[in-house]
């Protein structure tokens, strides 16, 4: 846990690095990549709302749609979706 925002962010990208760098000494998988994983921890509410946006923002990205979640809200082309309104937003 990190009491300052710019300390996570700086981890997070320190991550991306290493996982893009070929040359660390990390175990790799079958692909090559190696296994370095780092996230976000949300609160169970909110990994149980994220969890409910996932298939509808697999359908929009294969409706060719820009898509991806932020927090507990789905971004598809720049609109915002709670789990409330995905029926209302034509995604069910």
């Amino acid at each position: 846990m990190f009491s300052h925002f710019p300390d996570k962010e700086l981890i997070k990208q320190k991550c991306r690095e290493m996982s893009n760098n070929d040359q660390n000494t990390f175990s790799s998988g079958t692909s090559g990549t190696p296994h370095i994983r780092c996230s976000d921890q949300f609160p169970p509410a909110i990994q149980e709302r994220r969890r409910k946006l996932i298939p509808t923002m697999i359908k929009a990205r294969q409706d060719g749609k820009t898509a991806y979640i932020s927090y507990d809200k789905l971004i598809i082309n720049g609109q915002a979706i709670t789990v409330d309104t995905v029926s209302l937003a034509g995604y069910s």
